[in-house]
Order: C-alpha cells, then structure tokens, then sequence
C-alpha cells in the first residue's frame, strides 16, 4: 500500500477517477525553483498546484482548442501512442443537448 502515498500515484488516480470534477483538487508539491541572485543554485519549494482540469473538453469552445489538445486528450484517455486518424467536435442544442468528441 506504500505506493498509494506516493505523489505521482495520487496524481495518476486524481487524474484518471475525477478530472472532470468541477472543483479544483489541489495538492501540495515540492518544486525545484532557482535562487535569487544565483543562476546555477536551486531551493526546493512546496507549492499547491490544481491536480485536475476541471472542465471537459467537449465542454469548452472548439474555436479555442488546438489539434494538440485533441491529440493530448486521445493519448490521455486511450493509453496509447499512436495519433488519432480525425477529430469531429460537435455540440447540439434541442429538445436534447449534448457535446461530444468523435
């Protein structure tokens, strides 16, 4: 069960059980950020970062997505390295709403 307390195993869970939740999770994380007045001195620093997005893509604008968050969001959710043939964003408003990515 040790790895459960590691950093990026929480974020891996996070990232695959709720990253479409519509509050941010935040977690505390150490990062490496240089020193003032030195260039090759660092200091680890704890810092909260959001683990998750927050919004779905297929919820946002496709006049602000770019092909690369098509590709990140197939890499994401498909597990695999390959590129996705197409993409097709399409958003429906009528007696029934949907969004979807296909």
């Amino acid at each position: 069960y040790d790895e459960f307390l590691e950093n990026y195993r929480i974020k891996a869970i996070v990232k695959k059980y709720s990253d479409f939740i519509r509050y941010p999770i935040k977690m505390e994380e150490t990062v490496n950020k240089p020193k003032e007045g030195s260039e090759n001195e660092f200091e680890e620093v704890q810092e909260e970062q959001t683990v998750n997005s927050m919004v779905p893509i297929w919820r946002k604008n496709k006049s602000e997505l770019t092909d690369e968050d098509y590709e990140a969001f197939y890499a994401e959710k498909h597990y695999g390295f390959d590129k996705p043939l197409t993409h097709v964003h399409i958003s429906v408003d009528g007696a029934v709403r949907y969004n979807s990515i296909l």
